[in-house]
This record gives structure tokens, sequence and C-alpha cells, in this order.
């Protein structure tokens, strides 16, 4: 599923993770917009994680890796079109947008991907630091382990206490 050097495919573009959630999309769109400013591309990233081998052992079906990588592109795709036309629709220059699918644990992807981007941009779910600290975090990931600039975008402000 992923490309023989996905490394080359996101250098000197704003790579960006897509997971298909809200948070994603907002990534997204801001990362069209800072592509736009600077002049560069954007690589949209989804990560997959292969299924278990163990479990076709125990005599499950094999899963069809290429009907999986096929719904996945599609997907993407599909995210990529919609936030491109709303950009478009605000009379924004929208830059190309590449589309990667990495197998992989997304930080781990999106890291590779975005080795000599100019930035990387994900999104923020925003479960909390102990939710985080038990269940990991792609945000923490990709900013401790990225070696390009990277921008973690919040879906909105979070509301000011009454």
């Amino acid at each position: 599923m992923s490309l023989v050097n996905d490394a080359a495919v996101g250098a000197g573009t704003v790579v960006v993770g897509v997971d298909g959630s809200e948070h994603a999309r907002v990534a997204l769109d801001r990362a069209l917009r800072e592509a736009a400013r600077i002049g560069v591309g954007v690589t949209a990233v989804t990560a997959t994680t292969p299924p278990d081998l163990w479990a076709v052992e125990l005599g499950a079906l094999a899963p069809d890796l290429a009907e999986i990588d096929r719904e996945v592109r599609e997907a993407l795709q599909k995210t990529v079109d919609d936030a491109v036309a709303a950009a478009s629709a605000e009379g924004l220059a929208v830059p190309e947008v590449t589309l990667v699918v990495g197998a992989g644990a997304p930080a781990d992807v999106l890291c590779r991907v975005a080795r000599d981007a100019e930035l990387l941009v994900v999104g923020h779910r925003g479960r909390g630091a102990l939710a985080s600290r038990l269940i990991g975090s792609v945000g923490l990931g990709v900013v401790v382990h990225a070696t390009c600039p990277v921008l973690v975008v919040r879906e909105a402000a979070p509301a000011a206490p009454s």
C-alpha cells in the first residue's frame, strides 16, 4: 500500500494527515491555505494498518489488500475533492494535491512522508492529557519525531468560561 519512496513525494510540500474525521478535514483546509500562501503543493496522507497475519493463520479469511487500498484511496480522494471545491469556492488559488496511502502507524507514516516537507499539518482531537497518554497521540508523535515544522490544528477555539 505504501509508495516505493513516499518520502520523496512529500519533499517540498505541505504534508497533511487525513483520516476521515472532522479534525482531519480542518487540518486539510489549513494545509491548502498554508501551501497556497508559500507556493507549494499539498501531500494528503492516510495511514493504514495491515491486518495481522495471525488471524489468517487461525482460519480467518485473508483480507483483499488491493480492495482495502482502493477503498482507502477513494475515501481520501473524496475528502480532498470536497476540500478543494470548498477552497476554490472561497477564491483560494488551490495548490496541486498528491495522495499517499502508507502502511503503518499514522505518526510513523506521516513523519516518513514529511521528512523533507515544508510543513506537516495534523488535526487535534482534543481527547485530553490522560486519554492521550493511555491511547497514544498522532499529534504528539509527529511533534516529537518529525524533521520538519509541525502545525497541530484545533477544530475550533475552545470556548471561554462564562
